[in-house]
């Protein structure tokens, strides 16, 4: 008989309203069979207009911003769960709307850089009022929970190490409050795969030595840095090549050692594991090697 107990429900489920806009987070169940969430508002609106799909992983912690709210109108939000076998529970819902327009403090979130970079990514504020408190919290917050506990920003921005949504939460100097949820995306510290099937040939009669290799089949993949020595000292220290070949000519047939090293390197700058070759330039047959 097949599966036909759904999976338990989400838990901590909050609504954060905004401009517009209200951002929903939980935490998934911990059902090892927990595929998906279904998220729906009522009535239906903005990006809710028809329920959204997500993967969900189990025990996680989950969100979604939903946009292109009518301000003043109260929504129901619902969460539910979904399993491989497709059972979906009950569901956990939620009301909140999204804050009236013409709020008297307004907040920008900006971030730097926003290409990829395997460092830190800084956060920077701005507010249409004068700001007396600002405070960020990892993850969605209300303004009450991120000025309560969260981490003082001094200066308008604080830096960040990894991938998540941001709460920043703002006090003015006349007592309103606001917050702002900035979501970070581009830190990548994820060091692209070994060059693969590195190969060395060395052919005396031209004096050329040519290496190759199979591309990289990393979907960030930026450039390679090819490095070698001859005997021990370095001559050429971390080349760009973008293509999968490598050639030095005029190598006499002395009997020296080249040593040959090659790293792939991803567009945040992550540097792979070496990958090294040798070979010895002499007047043997002509001579290739494997990696």
């Amino acid at each position: 008989m097949g599966d036909k107990v759904p999976p338990a429900e989400v838990t901590e489920l909050k609504a954060v309203a905004g401009s517009g806009k209200v951002s929903l987070s939980w935490k998934n169940p911990s059902d090892e069979d927990l595929y998906q969430v279904e998220i729906t508002a009522s009535p239906a609106a903005g990006t809710l207009a028809n329920a959204v799909y997500l993967s969900a992983e189990k025990s996680k912690e989950g969100s979604f911003i939903v946009e292109n709210l009518t301000e003043g109108t109260e929504y129901t939000f619902t969460v539910k769960t979904i399993d491989t076998s497709l059972n979906k529970s009950k569901g956990t819902s939620i009301k909140k709307s999204p804050r009236p327009a013409g709020s008297p403090m307004t907040l920008n979130l900006t971030q730097n850089p926003t290409a990829p970079t395997n460092g830190n990514v800084t956060i920077s504020l701005t507010s249409s009022t004068s700001v007396k408190t600002a405070k960020w919290k990892k993850g969605v917050h209300s303004a009450k929970d991120v000025l309560a506990s969260g981490t003082t920003i001094t200066g308008n921005s604080f830096e960040v190490s990894e991938n998540s949504k941001y709460s920043v939460g703002v006090q003015d100097n006349e007592g309103r409050r606001e917050v702002e949820i900035i979501e970070i995306s581009n830190i990548d510290k994820t060091a692209p795969s070994k060059v693969k099937s590195l190969r060395a040939y060395y052919n005396s009669g031209t004096q050329i030595i040519s290496l190759n290799w199979d591309a990289s089949i990393d979907t960030d993949f930026s450039h390679y840095l090819v490095s070698y020595k001859k005997g021990g000292t370095p001559i050429v220290t971390e080349q760009v090549k973008t293509e999968t070949s490598f050639t030095i000519e005029n190598i006499e047939p002395d009997g020296s050692e080249y040593e040959f090293t090659l790293k792939t390197v991803d567009r945040a700058g992550n540097k792979g594991e070496e990958a090294k070759i040798s070979l010895t330039a002499s007047m043997s047959p002509p001579l290739l090697r494997y990696f």
